[in-house]
């Protein structure tokens, strides 16, 4: 196959909005199938932003790893200043109202530099199907107008909870301009649940990211010093202190000699201040490369991460269950999720309270405890994730072939 998948955030990027294409993109290349990524450029990265320099790099490129498309926006002044909340709060609203109108999304910027490759991609590329994510519905105005121009199908991947992205008022009208869209993967039951309210025609595929399995790891010692790794977006300062000053409280009654807290992120001023006020020992990594997290979350003591329900699914409890070390979900956890680690043989606590808390680090913090065997972690891995998507994309070109 020859496809385009299209994700705003660059499969680069230090954050997890571009790690399901990102890696997906990459093992369809490994299985012979053509992929070209279409993304924002960050700002490192030299974009290129002409179809005739499209049209060069297309032809001369290695097909065993993606083409990227990594495009500088630039111009609609006023929607960006509205993105990032510098106009006064009655304007702002104004300009977004407008922009949703005008252009089904808040990225107009984006979609001019997008929409100025559809030539050269549908004429030199000439994709069989395109796959894009819900991050913003810009991207999917995007994927149905290369659709209609290339005269190819498209698939959805509703990833994010579009209840809290899209504003009050606009939901239900985002949702009909993507009414006739056939086919959707979907992040997992609970994506599944809202779509089939707002998409209620559309075939759904639950494809969970994939985790990556850690092996040839350090046995944490549960004697003298307890490693805490607390991964991932805060979300909520709040949730953050309550946290911080209830494993201080512990901390100071524990028998442990020392609680280490250790925090794998992109928050970690906010972290800092939280543990300071506790008196907790920290130790900040900041964002950490994919296998150095994944080898560190399982060779801990514990893992924590803050419980966000606008997330509907967090990646990182994914990718905490996989771990396999004991877990704690503080803010608590659905019941999808707790069903993932139990299957899983992974121990989760979800702890809606300082109290809760206490009893989850009383029970790690016992020698006998045993860690779940790598056997036993039947999550989605990446390579079946790909299985699942190329059954869907083959589907929606046979169904799109049948039909014209």
């Amino acid at each position: 196959m020859r496809v385009i998948l299209m994700n705003h955030c660059h499969p680069d990027r230090p954050h997890v909005c571009g790690l399901r294409v990102g890696r997906l993109g990459s093992l369809l290349a490994e299985r012979g199938h053509k992929v070209v990524i279409i993304c924002e450029a960050p700002a490192s990265l030299f974009p290129i932003n002409s179809p005739k320099d499209l049209s060069s790099t297309l032809q001369a490129h290695n097909w065993d790893v993606p083409y990227i498309l990594a495009l500088r926006s630039s111009g609609f002044y006023m929607a960006s200043r509205a993105r990032e909340g510098k106009l006064p709060i009655g304007i702002r609203h104004l300009v977004i109202a407008w922009t949703y109108l005008r252009h089904w999304g808040m990225f107009p910027d984006w979609q001019a530099v997008v929409r100025g490759n559809f030539a050269p991609l549908s004429q030199l590329f000439k994709p069989d199907v395109i796959w894009g994510t819900f991050g913003n519905t810009d991207t999917w105005s995007l994927c149905a107008e290369l659709s209609a121009y290339a005269t190819i199908p498209w698939v959805g991947d509703y990833k994010d909870n579009w209840l809290a992205f899209i504003p009050f008022g606009f939901r239900s009208l985002m949702a009909r301009r993507f009414k006739l869209l056939r086919h959707m993967t979907v992040l997992s039951s609970a994506h599944c649940t809202q779509a089939n309210l707002l998409f209620p025609r559309t075939i759904k595929s639950i494809m969970y990211s994939g985790v990556e399995y850690v092996t040839n790891i350090k046995t944490p010692s549960k004697h003298g010093v307890l490693n805490i790794l607390l991964t991932g977006s805060i979300y909520n300062n709040t949730l953050l202190t309550r946290f911080c000053k209830a494993l201080g409280r512990w901390a100071d009654t524990s028998s442990t000699s020392k609680v280490m807290l250790i925090y794998a992120g992109n928050d970690g001023d906010s972290v800092k201040a939280a543990a300071k006020n506790a008196r907790i020992t920290l130790r900040v990594e900041g964002f950490m490369p994919q296998p150095d997290l994944h080898r560190l979350q399982a060779e801990v003591n514990v893992n924590v991460y803050l419980f966000n329900p606008i997330c509907l699914l967090h990646h990182k409890a994914l990718e905490l269950i996989a771990a396999g070390r004991p877990l704690i979900a503080f803010g608590g956890e659905t019941l999808e999720v707790q069903g993932l680690a139990s299957r899983a043989g992974t121990l989760l606590y979800p702890c809606v309270n300082g109290a809760e808390l206490h009893q989850a680090l009383d029970l790690c913090e016992k020698p006998q405890l045993v860690d779940s065997p790598l056997e036993t972690r039947k999550l989605q891995t990446w390579s079946s994730c790909a299985d699942v998507l190329e059954d869907v994309l083959r589907n929606a070109i046979s169904i799109s072939r049948g039909f014209n």
